[in-house]
């Protein structure tokens, strides 16, 4: 398919209304909060306002892409709404909505078995909130995948590709993060910055571990396809695991074969293990 396939009936819409029920119909989504906005001021700082056409159809040519595409993927909602994540205020671009049980021998207590919704936010709702946020898009090297013309045009068709790779990543119950780490680590097992490194110069093996740590962010600091790959936004730190894998999604899906090998790297295990979770060969 071709990487911006768009479907003639999203294409032609004349209203939010219109846009919601062709995904409803076409795919199940409940689109009740998608086609009544609830940007309505309530969130300090923030005026009420409605979600725009073209907003809402960049929104669903990048949910239909990808359903098409891989069909096998969990999103059962659709909002407009103040955007709320970790970190973030309620005023962010765009937002994805695991699905999660209690589990006390997962991380913090929760474990994810799949995925529930995609929130556009505030900061996209309008066409001038689009311009807006684009203009960041195509300045600097934030994101290697977000720096051409399309990308400003298309700003929100580019967040919630990524928004969708959160939710692939969510439907594999997020099993795809041992083994990318794993696959990562190998690939530096493979340069030559591993080969230089002497571990025997750090006698004791906790100061050695963490010293080959240090090498392994170094060799990894250009090689994913964002800052926010990393975490705090900085090359060089740990990655980022939850957005490394969604801008890496990104990156695949817009830029294909010239996307990052990394994000090749990534993007397979991921598909790998969304497949494997829905019982899909």
């Amino acid at each position: 398919m071709d990487q911006f396939a768009q479907d003639p009936t999203l294409l032609n819409a004349k209203t939010v209304q219109e846009i919601g029920m062709h995904l409803q119909n076409k795919y199940g989504i409940d689109v009740d909060e998608f086609i009544n906005s609830k940007f309505d001021g309530r969130i300090e700082g923030t005026t009420p306002k409605e979600l725009s056409v073209e907003s809402a159809r960049q929104f669903a040519l990048a949910v239909d892409y990808v359903k098409q595409k891989y069909p096998f993927v969990e999103l059962e909602r659709i909002r407009a709404d103040y955007a709320k994540r970790e970190g973030f205020e309620a005023k962010a671009n765009a937002s994805a909505k695991p699905k999660s049980v209690k589990d006390p021998d997962a991380p913090r207590g929760v474990r994810v078995v799949g995925h529930d919704s995609i929130t556009i936010g505030y900061n996209l709702a309008t066409d001038e909130d689009r311009v807006a946020a684009g203009a960041g898009y195509v300045t600097g090297q934030r994101n290697r995948a977000r720096t051409s013309e399309h990308a400003f045009e298309n700003v929100v068709y580019y967040s919630i590709i990524h928004e969708m790779g959160h939710a692939l990543d969510n439907t594999g119950q997020r099993k795809s993060w041992e083994r990318i780490e794993q696959e990562l680590y190998w690939a530096f097992e493979e340069s030559p910055e591993f080969a230089a490194f002497d571990p025997s110069k750090y006698p004791n093996p906790d100061t050695a571990e963490k010293k080959e740590r240090e090498v392994f962010n170094r060799w990894l600091a250009d090689k994913l396809v964002s800052n926010y790959s990393y975490q705090g936004g900085k090359r060089g730190n740990e990655i980022n695991m939850v957005e490394a894998i969604a801008d890496a999604f990104l990156d695949v899906e817009i830029r294909g074969m010239n996307s990052e090998e990394l994000s090749r790297l990534i993007h397979r295990i991921l598909i790998e293990e969304a497949k494997k979770a829905k019982g899909v060969a």
